[in-house]
């Protein structure tokens, strides 16, 4: 997830793209006021800071996409580092 896609039809466009269905939870490494507005904009799709994510926001959702760079932050934070 870009963090230039500021638009409900651009992340609407990504979320098909990537064929999902049901519940998700996309985690980025930071989360800017533009990007948070347009996910907010679809129902049953969401977007979190991977520094805010917990194991029960994973489990509430079907699908979970996760960044390279939010996947490092988790890393570190689950790791202790």
């Amino acid at each position: 997830v870009d963090s230039k896609l500021s638009k409900t039809s651009d992340i609407a466009k990504l979320v098909g793209q990537l064929g999902v269905k049901g519940r998700a939870l996309f985690v980025v490494e930071e989360l800017p006021l533009p990007l948070r507005r347009a996910f907010s904009n679809l129902p049953r799709v969401s977007c979190m800071a991977a520094k805010d994510i917990s194991a029960l926001h994973v489990l509430q959702n079907r699908t979970v996409v996760i960044t390279p760079q939010a996947l490092k932050s988790l890393s570190s934070r689950i790791s202790g580092n």
